[in-house]
């Protein structure tokens, strides 16, 4: 399982990933297996574009390397524009899938957050948009309305708390860079299938670039769990 978190800030787009992906043994015949063992390793979960802008992915492994080996076949042109990248990525996504699991009842699920910025009345507009085997991998801009966007353990408790406390729109870049890797990293403390170390993008009007200088944000983030641990035991 994976918990990825994207926001806007006030001039770009914060992409957060755990790398932990875990891989499952189970033994017997169909319909009377059992888990042997579950296997734990890293993997990164967000690809860069030539076109400046980076995606997330969650859920399945071996569909999401399925449906990313087959779109490298199909040679999808990531340099054009955000929207028309995101647009053949969510085609593309929706037949090869039903193609494959049209009549299947139990389909594997992954979802995919795709960042970057559109171009709007001389202006460049920042975009999160969901593509999930849910919905079809139809076009989903829930997450540009609402400002931020989660896959996989997006309902943990921990994560939405620090979410809705802490996250507000336009907030400043490096606090949104903050924001993303506390949620990451304190979900992987408190959840064996959420893993450190925790990946970063940062898309902006520019391009994308990756991010690894934690080590503020971590100081931060034990200077937090003491200040509340010494409130609640005061």
């Amino acid at each position: 399982m994976t918990l990825t978190y994207a926001l806007i800030a006030d001039s770009g787009i914060v992409l957060a990933a755990d790398t932990q992906s875990i891989q499952s043994h189970n033994a017997g015949d169909y319909g009377d297996s059992h888990l042997v063992a579950d296997y734990k390793s890293k993997k990164s979960k967000i690809r860069t574009l030539r076109n400046g802008s980076a995606f997330s992915i969650a859920g399945n492994g071996g569909l999401v390397d399925a449906l990313l080996c087959e779109a490298n076949l199909q040679q999808i042109d990531d340099s054009e524009p955000f929207n028309a990248v995101v647009r053949q990525y969510s085609r593309f996504f929706h037949d090869e899938y039903f193609k494959s699991y049209d009549e299947t009842w139990d389909r594997p699920h992954c979802d995919f957050l795709f960042c970057g910025y559109i171009g709007a009345n001389g202006r460049k507009i920042p975009q999160i948009v969901k593509l999930s085997s849910q919905s079809g991998f139809s076009w989903n801009p829930v997450a540009t309305l609402e400002g931020h966007g989660f896959t996989g353990r997006e309902q943990h408790g921990g994560a939405l708390y620090l979410h809705h406390r802490i996250y507000c729109e336009g907030m400043p870049l490096d606090s949104a860079k903050c924001l993303a890797y506390c949620i990451v990293s304190e979900v992987a403390e408190s959840d064996s299938i959420v893993g450190v170390p925790v990946e970063m993008a940062i898309v902006t009007e520019s391009g994308v670039e990756m991010f690894a200088d934690f080590d503020r944000y971590e100081q931060k983030r034990q200077r937090i769990i003491e200040a509340v641990r010494s409130l609640i035991h005061s």
